[in-house]
C-alpha cells in the first residue's frame, strides 16, 4: 500500500486514474480510497497484466477543495508476486447548466437541459444587493429541456439556477 497527498481541487466532482498491473494476482484485489473509505477495488485477475487499464470514476465531491491522502495498493490474495503501479490520476468538474431566456407574449421562458435536475430557478429585480427569489413553477420537459413560464414584471428581473 502506498498513501499520496493529493490536493482535490475544488470543484472536482469525481476523478480516475491509469494503472498497470504486473506479475500473477492470483486473488489479488487492486484499491483506492481516502482515509477509511474504499473507493475502487477490482479483482486483479479480470485486469490484463502489462498494460495500462483506467479506473471508473470515482465519486470525489465530498473531499473537493482539500489535501487528502489516497491510498493505493494491493489487498486480500496470496500472491506475493504482484504489483501495481499507478499515474495519471485526474480529477473532473462539471460545468454548470445554462439558463435560456426568451420573451415572448407577455411571459418569460426560461430553460435549461432535462439532465440538470436538482435545480431551482431564482429571480431579484437587481444585482446590487440581491434577495433571491424561488420561482415556485414547475418545470415542465420539453425534448431535452426543462421549460418555465413566468409572467413579464414591471422593470427588470435578473434570472439564474441554483442547485438544490
Amino acid at each position: 500500500m502506498v498513501w499520496v497527498p493529493v490536493l482535490i481541487p475544488s470543484g472536482a466532482v469525481v476523478a480516475a486514474f491509469d494503472f498497470t498491473v504486473a506479475g500473477d494476482p492470483v486473488d489479488d484485489v487492486i484499491v483506492c480510497g481516502i482515509g477509511t473509505n474504499n473507493l475502487f477495488s477490482i479483482q486483479a485477475k479480470f485486469v490484463p497484466t502489462n498494460g495500462i487499464s483506467a479506473s471508473r470514476l470515482i465519486d470525489v465531491s465530498g473531499w473537493a477543495g482539500t489535501t487528502n491522502e489516497i491510498f493505493f495498493g494491493v489487498m486480500g490474495g496470496t500472491s506475493t508476486n504482484c504489483t501495481v503501479q499507478v499515474e495519471n490520476i485526474r480529477f473532473y468538474s462539471l460545468q454548470p447548466p445554462r439558463l435560456g431566456v426568451q420573451v415572448a407574449s407577455g411571459s418569460v421562458i426560461l430553460t435549461w437541459p432535462s439532465s440538470s435536475g436538482g435545480y431551482a430557478v431564482e429571480c431579484t429585480p437587481t444585482l446590487a444587493g440581491a434577495n433571491w427569489q424561488t420561482i415556485t413553477n414547475a418545470p415542465s420537459v420539453s425534448g431535452s429541456v426543462y421549460a418555465m413560464t413566468n409572467a413579464v414584471s414591471e422593470g427588470s428581473m435578473f434570472y439564474r439556477l441554483r442547485k438544490q
